[in-house]
């Protein structure tokens, strides 16, 4: 979106005006918006709006207009700035990409792993370490048998820190 007051730049700063029960949204760009630059700036007319919306009629540039699993349309996105369902992801991708690296600075998840680790490799460490002590105790090893009875103690527990680790 382009900066209402210089028409430009890309615009980055959102000004909402709220009076009684009149809203007034301005776009500006970081320029136009930095301190010192505030004067009454005019948003254009919904002439732009309406032609932007309307050109979600149809395929546009190759992307289909409504996803072939729930049956959102790109309107219907655009409009409500929410999907249908997981694939709309794969229907709308050339248009949601550039929107989610302008908004989140990246494309994919680049969080962080949950603490815990995954449960999935600490059951199957907690199943491992089990057949290993029967086994030991079968071989009359009672240390080896004493030191995995300890550790999967403290994996059923939660109290290891190499399980809350991940390894």
């Amino acid at each position: 979106m382009k900066c209402h007051r210089c028409g430009q730049r890309e615009a980055t700063v959102h000004w909402l005006e709220i009076s009684g029960e009149t809203r007034h949204s301005v776009w500006l760009c970081a320029d136009c918006a930095a301190p010192g630059e505030r004067e009454p700036v005019t948003a254009p007319g919904p002439e732009p709006l309406v032609s932007f919306l309307g050109r979600g009629l149809g395929s546009v540039g190759g992307v289909p207009s409504v996803c072939a699993v729930c049956g959102t349309t790109i309107d219907d996105v655009r409009r409500d700035n929410r999907l249908g369902c997981g694939a709309c992801y794969t229907s709308f991708k050339s248009t949601l990409l550039p929107l989610l690296a302008r908004f989140h600075r990246h494309v994919s998840h680049v969080g962080k792993v949950p603490g815990g680790g995954r449960p999935s490799s600490r059951l199957a460490e907690i199943t491992r370490l089990r057949l290993s002590l029967t086994k030991a105790v079968a071989a009359e090893e009672f240390e080896r048998a004493a030191s995995l009875r300890d550790r999967l103690r403290a994996l059923e527990d939660g109290t290891d820190s190499d399980a809350r680790a991940g390894s």
